[in-house]
């Protein structure tokens, strides 16, 4: 077998073919050179304007040089990153040399007789210099271009976005532990810092809003519910919402319907009890009821008035479970479709699982290791701006299947 000559750095130090970089970035990544991630950049050049991102980063010294990489083009590259499934550093190095992109590469960079190098060190530094602010614009920009031709359900008529919440273990850093405190038990205290993330995906098309976080422990911990109030004001106006048992509390049905939002949540079965008025409801229980916040729930939650109500309905179906007896769910909706519609609307939920691979264990694996700063820990922001890429990316292959 050949012996793997060791990857070079100084490719600028000798008189070198223009495609040298590009070579050397096909041989440490061992794949072609041009990207299989269909139609994704040039969907990334609709939403987002080049002189727009220019702009919001007028009075930043970070990108104020002129070098080969653009902030545009930097978040291309994180976007990329994020998309392809090794995630390296070196895989958007190739895509820059041997994708779309290279041609956007700026002009006083292409023009000198040194070809672009294939170490990652540029990429990385210009990574870590983009301001939060910006990422978080440009993945709001994103999330609505790919929401102008929504995939709407035929019972409801609407978008319905599903909100769900995870825990994301990151690295471990001191001004990590101090933003994100490990988990601790009676045994001491864990090692990596802990994150508490909440998103909403469309359920048809697997298109994610901008994810809400804080930390799970400490005296800072937020709650789901909490991350779930901020992201109802970046979903589409009117569309539906949809949550299981821990999203099936009286702040969030109230703060669905402030924001104009239909919900579908499911109840724990004691909380359902509690509506009904001191016991469980029976199967195809369908009546209208009128929600009022408890003791507990002012308590928790001091924004709502004391003369806050919910009204809508509350249901309970019987479903089989293969092997098991049957399931009952307890759901309450200030939707007036028919029962059985309410129904299939919750069984949407699997299919946000089934297409959209970003729970803990993949999380995990992309956080570990990464550089990450309190301010945004996953990857300095290369979470920011990928999960609608990602989603509509997904939805664009099913299209073509």
């Amino acid at each position: 077998m050949e012996k793997r000559q060791p990857y070079r750095t100084d490719l600028g130090n000798e008189p070198t073919p223009s495609n040298r970089g590009a070579r050397e970035a096909r041989k440490i990544n061992g794949g072609p050179g041009p990207s299989k991630l269909t139609g994704a950049f040039e969907r990334y050049q609709q939403a987002v304007a080049e002189p727009r991102v220019r702009r919001m980063l007028e009075g930043q010294s970070a990108f104020s040089r002129e070098g080969p990489l653009s902030a545009w083009l930097v978040i291309w590259l994180m976007i990329f990153q994020r998309l392809h499934a090794k995630g390296t550093l070196a895989v958007a190095v190739r895509e820059l040399l041997t994708g779309p992109a290279q041609a956007l590469v700026r002009s006083s960079a292409r023009a000198t007789a040194e070809p672009l190098s294939a170490n990652t060190s540029a990429y990385s530094q210009a990574r870590s210099k983009l301001p939060l602010a910006v990422a978080e614009q440009v993945s709001d920009m994103i999330f609505a271009s790919l929401m102008e031709q929504p995939k709407t359900l035929a019972e409801l008529g609407e978008p319905m976005f599903l909100l769900d919440g995870s825990s994301v273990l990151l690295p471990h850093s001191e001004e990590l532990v101090a933003a994100y405190p490990p988990a601790r038990n009676q045994h001491g205290v864990s090692h990596w810092p802990v994150m508490r993330v909440v998103s909403a995906h469309d359920v048809v098309s697997g298109l994610a809003t901008r994810p809400c976080w804080g930390p799970m422990y400490g005296k800072a911990a937020v709650s789901e519910q909490g991350l779930a109030k901020q992201i109802l004001g970046r979903l589409p106006a009117g569309c539906g919402v949809l949550g299981d048992r821990n999203f099936g509390v009286f702040s969030m049905a109230y703060h669905a319907r402030e924001h104009n939002h239909p919900c579908v949540f499911r109840l724990t079965q004691l909380r359902a009890g509690k509506l009904q008025g001191g016991f469980p409801p029976p199967a195809k229980t369908d009546r209208r009821i009128r929600w009022v916040p408890s003791r507990e729930d002012r308590r928790s939650n001091p924004e709502i008035p004391a003369e806050a109500c919910v009204e809508g309905r509350l249901l309970v179906f019987k479903v089989p479970v293969k092997g098991k007896k049957k399931l009952k769910l307890y759901i309450f909706t200030t939707l007036n479709l028919p029962a059985e519609d309410i129904l299939r609307l919750y069984g949407y939920r699997w299919n946000t699982f089934t297409y959209v691979p970003y729970r803990d264990g993949s999380a995990l694996a992309q956080t570990r290791g990464a550089t990450a700063h309190a301010g945004c820990p996953i990857q300095s922001h290369g979470g920011e701006g990928t999960g609608a890429q990602r989603g509509g990316v997904q939805s664009h292959a099913r299209d073509h299947e």
